[in-house]
């Protein structure tokens, strides 16, 4: 069957199995998105092959369009998501089966990877070639063969991309799956009888409507067509598929080399906060839904495409720097910890500041923007809570002017600050009526506290406690101090008056103990100046918490100001 007016060729009912043993290649092209099922997904293909499994009944499996090219390569403009998630289960199932040595491995194998002869030189070669992000990976865990316990072992997913950790997911995710299905099944030959039927469901009776698309533009239609909308596709897929149809087929290969450094850069990293952070910071505030709209607006010929997507590679490797600083990148050894000071606060609305200053300012000035944005955030956004719209058009308002010359280093930064930037009366007023119920807030507060009473940040060890004075739990001798005092337990433990730092680790019961018991054994030993007030006082009621958040706000004000 064809139409030729919209290029669309040879429809097709057939089964999965047809596609993985045929004689083609089979390649994501470049204006695709990189793996991206989840568990949900994950869950709803393995309950429908169950399903087929044990009906034999053939199962419709969706609608795949393909676009031929050269000698037996053919490129998936539709279908590899399910295609990439079908071979990681066969991958499990192979994997399997070489562990306990079975030989009906390789039978399976050809599924996943094209033998073209039987001659000893001829190296098994994928039947399935996924996105650049993607590529490595999947070759190298999913295709490769090799038992699943080994694979665990040598594939950290911390170090792998956001992507990538959804293929280990998804192959970890049937793989337990089979592990539990095999504690019902008494020996091995059952064992094999089961992924033997798993198989034939998977690639024998998952039906699929095939499609062929004539050429590159039809194939940029159908999928624009198939993803509705951008209902399924993310702010990133969509640019993708923008600026590469605006580069033109002519520079289809330089623009990709932009696109994939950037996207390596951000390997671990949301994209699309990276674009719209990027706009904020060089051309207006926008809502990450308008912004495709506002691209669109003033990128218009090729040359502004590739222009752009060089921006993006650039910017984005300085992105990525912000996010997960080293020492290898920065040349002061200090800003990586002030970056991550900073990330225990807010990670989003500094952000565009930080790329455009990163750029425009020598090494100490940024350095001194950072504390500067430390000091804002933490009054404005920490103790403060005010809007963080208004903070994120103040800083977006500022990059554009650092870009812009406007702004040529950190104190005139200061000085434009000061529009929202909360004054000493406004910040203590917050400050001695905050309640905080992050750990790592009230944490970071009472050290950099303690840092400024004792003048060296080294005196506090990396494994202090954070201890509740009036425990969260207490014991029937505060029970009764609370109730004689009218004191509402809720109201008052998450105070930041409540909290003190401890050197040594505190076991659970002791926690819970009275404050008398708790100011002799512990407050008492302390060496931390900010246990000097706990060591003469005889109770613990309302009127010292506030007294203790009153006298650590006298510091606070002299400790985040800009």
């Amino acid at each position: 069957m064809t139409n030729n007016g919209i290029g669309i060729t040879n429809i097709n009912q057939e089964p999965i199995s047809r596609i993985l043993e045929d004689n083609n290649i089979y390649y994501v092209p470049y204006f695709q998105r990189e793996y991206s099922w989840k568990i949900d997904d994950w869950r709803s293909l393995f309950e429908d092959i169950e399903k087929v499994r044990t009906s034999s009944e053939p199962h419709f499996f969706g609608f795949m369009t393909f676009r031929p090219g050269e000698e037996n390569h053919v490129y998936i403009i539709e279908g590899q998501q399910r295609l990439s998630t079908i071979t990681i289960l066969l991958a499990v199932i192979r994997d399997h089966l070489y562990s306990i040595t079975d030989t009906d491995w390789k039978e399976l194998d050809r599924f996943i990877n094209r033998r073209p002869g039987f001659k000893s030189e001829d190296l098994p070669m994928p039947k399935l070639h996924l996105s650049a992000l993607n590529e490595e990976f999947f070759r190298s865990f999913v295709q490769k063969t090799e038992s699943p316990e080994n694979k665990f072992r040598s594939n950290p997913k911390a170090k792998l991309s956001l992507t990538n950790q959804l293929i280990l997911g998804a192959y970890k995710y049937f793989y337990d799956i089979l592990q539990e299905k095999f504690e019902t099944i008494s020996n091995i030959d059952n064992k094999t009888k089961y992924l033997s039927s798993l198989v034939e469901a998977s690639t024998g009776n998952l039906i699929v409507i095939t499609t062929n698309v004539s050429d590159e533009l039809a194939a940029y239609n159908i999928f624009q067509t198939i993803n509705g909308r951008g209902l399924d596709l993310t702010l990133t897929d969509l640019l993708k598929v923008y600026l590469f149809e605006k580069a033109g087929k002519s520079h289809t290969q330089e623009a990709f080399n932009r696109w994939d450094i950037m996207r390596s850069n951000l390997s671990s990293i949301n994209t699309n906060a990276f674009l719209r952070h990027l706009w904020l910071s060089t051309r207006a505030l926008v809502q990450e839904q308008k912004l495709l709209g506002e691209v669109k607006t003033i990128i218009k010929t090729s040359s502004q495409s590739l222009i752009f997507l060089e921006e993006l590679k650039d910017e984005s490797e300085v992105y990525d720097a912000l996010l997960t600083p080293t020492a290898e990148y920065w040349d002061d050894q200090n800003i990586p910890a002030l970056l991550e000071e900073l990330q225990t606060l807010s990670t989003q609305q500094t952000l565009p500041l930080l790329l455009a200053s990163a750029n425009y300012f020598p090494t100490s000035d940024f350095k001194k923007l950072i504390k500067i944005c430390i000091s804002f955030v933490f009054r404005y956004q920490t103790i403060g809570e005010m809007e963080n719209k208004e903070m994120e058009r103040l800083f977006s308002g500022i990059s554009i002017d650092i870009r812009k010359r406007n702004l040529k280093n950190s104190k005139e930064v200061a000085l434009r600050m000061k529009i929202l930037y909360p004054t000493d009366d406004a910040f203590k007023a917050s400050f001695i009526v905050k309640t905080v119920k992050s750990r790592g807030i009230a944490r970071y507060i009472l050290t950099e506290i303690e840092h400024f009473l004792a003048g060296e940040k080294e005196k506090v060890a990396a494994t202090i406690s954070l201890e509740h004075i009036l425990p969260i739990n207490p014991d029937n001798e505060w029970k009764s101090f609370l109730k004689l005092h009218n004191m509402e337990k809720a109201e008052l433990i998450y105070r930041l008056g409540n909290y003190t730092l401890l050197t040594k680790k505190v076991n659970k019961i002791a926690q819970n103990r009275f404050f008398d018991k708790k100011r002799s054994e512990w407050y008492q030993e302390s060496d931390l100046k900010i246990n000097i007030p706990l060591k003469t006082l005889k109770k613990w009621t309302t009127k010292e918490i506030q007294q203790r958040q009153e006298w650590m706000s006298n510091h606070a004000i002299k400790i985040w100001k800009i």
